[in-house]
């Protein structure tokens, strides 16, 4: 039978919740283990706000070198190598993302990565089991030849965040969603984005900048959740090159 390890704390997710969570009970002294399903940090560090922005950089860029060409300021061609740019990204994600883990286990808290399954035993304790097979690698050197861990832990706090809706039509397997925008080995001549919120306008406004031809499918208004007058802008002014229906 595996060896149960008991735990004063264990905190699943690592994203902006658990990690600062955890963060701040390692500063008050108590025994806590951090769970990671796949990267620490969450979805801005490695999906989110950060791939956006480094893409948003290399958009702005392009935007005003068309720009100052068209008015004679500079005189040339210019063109996106998207997979380099993406390489170049994952190097700084991979650096940030060891640094947080150095920062969590500063404050003597033990991260590891896996799958976590979460039971309460016939007399009510806090069993958690982890897989251990999708460790990344930040783990793989701890992994060995066993493929999970059990834990007991007196407190738990699950902080594992929100994943994308993929809808159940056909073809859909076919799809990406917004997590894999730095899976593309290079930028799509043609672009369909299904959905009229903030990561949907996002991305067809850096698209369009990269020279896909975009199209946004809304199910209803798009961007309703923001003012009036502020959408009226970035529908004028950000997305003028992008159809949507």
């Amino acid at each position: 039978m595996e060896e149960i390890k008991k735990v004063k704390n264990i905190v699943i997710g690592a994203g902006p919740a658990g990690r600062l969570g955890s963060f701040e009970l390692g500063k008050l002294g108590e025994e806590t283990l951090l769970i990671e399903k796949k990267y620490i940090a969450g979805t801005c560090l490695n999906e989110g706000c950060m791939v956006v922005c480094a893409l948003t950089d290399i958009s702005r860029f392009i935007r005003s070198f068309k720009r100052f060409n068209e008015i004679g300021i500079i005189n040339g061609n210019i063109s996106l190598d998207y997979k380099s740019a993406c390489d170049n990204i994952k190097k700084t994600q991979s650096l940030l993302r060891k640094l947080n883990q150095e920062e969590n286990e500063s404050v003597d808290n033990n991260v590891i990565y896996g799958e976590a399954s979460v039971e309460i035993s016939d007399d009510d304790k806090i069993i958690v089991k982890v897989k251990l097979d999708n460790a990344n690698e930040l783990q793989r050197e701890n992994v060995k030849n066993k493929d999970y861990d059990i834990y007991e832990a007196e407190n738990l706090l699950i902080a594992t965040g929100a994943r994308p809706f993929i809808p159940n039509i056909d073809g859909a397997k076919y799809a990406l969603t917004s997590s894999d925008v730095l899976s593309l080995e290079e930028v799509p001549s043609k672009l369909n984005i299904v959905g009229g919120g903030i990561i949907a306008t996002e991305l067809s406004n850096l698209f369009s900048s990269f020279g896909s031809e975009v199209k946004i499918i809304a199910r209803s208004e798009i961007l309703k959740e923001l003012e009036p007058e502020i959408k009226s802008y970035v529908v004028k002014k950000l997305i003028n090159e992008v159809d949507i229906y």
